[in-house]
């Protein structure tokens, strides 16, 4: 695997104490390197310096926010093989009925794990924006 040192890695994935979550803690480690390998060899992001800061928040998958002197993006990785699978188009679906959702840029598999790169949206998530009862009694979650 070719590298490029212009990548700046911020922080590590933040690894859940659960023993249950020990299969997801490995991928995640092993995930790692693809990332890097993803960055330095797409076309979006050669020649170009990026850093690479880990979502400490989530379990269900490896969230990597990579930034650039032009733009700011989203990789999610999730750590099913399966279980998460649809959630691009579940996003693509709600973008083209008007709801504000990332919008996706890419799709694809990284070593064996589906991915998608997607628009950054600089906004408090929802669980800082509203307690689970304000977000049901918003509709915001039901």
């Amino acid at each position: 695997m070719q590298i490029n040192s212009k990548i700046t890695f911020l922080n590590q994935p933040k690894l859940s104490e659960h023993e249950v979550d020990s299969k997801f803690n490995q991928r995640r480690m092993e995930l790692i390197p693809y990332v890097e390998y993803f960055i330095s060899n797409h076309e979006r992001f050669k020649g170009k310096e990026a850093s690479v800061e880990f979502a400490q928040k989530g379990i269900s998958s490896l969230v990597c926010i990579i930034k650039t002197s032009e733009e700011k993006l989203v990789l999610k990785i999730p750590l099913s093989l399966s279980h998460a699978s649809g959630e691009s188009l579940f996003l693509k679906v709600w973008e083209k009925s008007g709801v504000k959702v990332p919008h996706i840029e890419e799709e694809g598999v990284i070593n064996g794990h589906s991915y998608a790169l997607m628009e950054y949206i600089d906004a408090p998530i929802l669980s800082e924006k509203f307690s689970k009862e304000e977000a049901i009694e918003k509709k915001t979650i039901f």
